[in-house]
């Protein structure tokens, strides 16, 4: 899904579990923004040169995009997390598991998939406070940004073993190296 404000032009691409409910919500309520999600996408999380194409025919100026990213080994603690609270039967309740054998659900696509970084403002979850001033200061509105739809879990450094850190950053490398992250470092 995409957020859309035509005043500014701003278009939020929401990559999953980068707290992109709490971005949307905010954007909904206290600015000239809606969904842009056509039917033909078939999925809410897409990537910003689709829904930048799809604006684009509809002679939309997607104007500024905007995405937040988070360290993929967070991320992925995040990810198992929302689907074991959201049962679904593929995902094993045993974390190791679900690094190690499967599919790793959404958190597969990676995050650099979703945008094109020279231009794009790239948020980072682990600053998201800070951050988010950049578009409370174009949105001209400083309400607080609530944090939405969270899944509840131990601090990632506390889940992973040599093994599982290995995988993901084998797995997720794209994200590891563009984004400069690694793991433990709250920030690149």
């Amino acid at each position: 899904m995409a957020i859309y404000n035509p005043d500014i032009p701003l278009t939020f691409v929401h990559i999953p579990k980068t707290a992109g409910s709490s971005v949307s919500n905010w954007l909904k309520m206290h600015t000239n923004s809606t969904d842009f999600y056509p039917k033909s996408f078939g999925s809410k999380h897409w990537e910003s040169r689709k829904v930048l194409k799809h604006m684009r025919s509809r002679r939309l100026n997607p104007g500024i995009v905007v995405v937040v990213v988070r360290n993929p080994w967070d991320r992925l603690v995040s990810t198992w997390a929302y689907y074991l609270r959201r049962e679904k039967s593929w995902c094993p309740e045993n974390f190791r598991d679900f690094v190690l054998n499967t599919s790793w659900g959404n958190a597969k696509r990676l995050q650099t998939s979703f945008f094109t970084p020279s231009e794009t403002i790239v948020l980072r979850f682990e600053n998201l406070k800070q951050d988010f001033k950049q578009i409370q200061e174009l949105c001209n509105c400083n309400e607080p940004l609530p944090w939405v739809n969270t899944s509840q879990h131990d601090a990632y450094t506390s889940m992973y073993d040599e093994e599982m850190i290995e995988e993901v950053r084998r797995r997720a490398s794209a994200d590891v190296v563009k984004l400069g992250y690694e793991y433990g470092n709250t920030l690149p």
